[in-house]
C-alpha cells in the first residue's frame, strides 16, 4: 500500500484562489481564497529549454497530500493563485499522482512561478 506523506514534513500553510476565468475586459478572475494547511513547499528554480527558448519556468514546488492536507479533496489547476509568506505565485503546472493500488489521487505536485 502507498503510504501518505509523513506529518513532520507538512508544516506549511498557503492561501489558494481558484481561477474562475476572465471578466469582460479579459482580466483573470479568482474565487474567494481558501486557506490550505499541512502542505510542503520547496524552492526549486528550474527552466526547461524548448526550440523557441525558455519553455517552462517555476520557482517553487508545492506538495499537497490527499490524506493529511486540509481542506480535503482540493483540486489545483493551471493559472490558480497561491499566496505563501506574502508572495503571490501562479500555478504553472499541477500534476496529480494516483495511488497505483486504489486509483485515487495520493498527492498533487504543484509547480509555482512567482508573479
Amino acid at each position: 500500500m502507498m503510504e501518505p506523506m509523513p506529518l513532520y514534513m507538512l508544516k506549511m500553510s498557503v492561501t489558494h484562489a481558484e481561477n474562475t476565468g476572465s471578466n469582460s475586459f479579459g482580466n483573470p478572475t479568482w474565487a474567494a481564497p481558501v486557506s490550505v494547511s499541512k502542505v510542503y513547499l520547496e524552492p526549486a528554480r528550474a527552466a526547461e529549454q524548448g526550440s523557441l527558448g525558455e519553455k517552462d519556468r517555476y520557482d517553487m514546488v508545492m506538495l499537497y497530500d490527499s490524506f493529511h492536507s486540509l481542506p480535503a479533496r482540493r483540486i489545483f489547476k493551471q493559472l490558480d493563485k497561491i499566496v505563501y509568506e506574502g508572495i503571490t505565485y501562479t500555478v504553472r503546472r499541477a500534476t496529480p499522482t494516483p495511488n497505483p493500488f486504489t486509483g485515487f489521487v495520493s498527492f498533487w505536485e504543484v509547480r509555482l512561478v512567482g508573479a
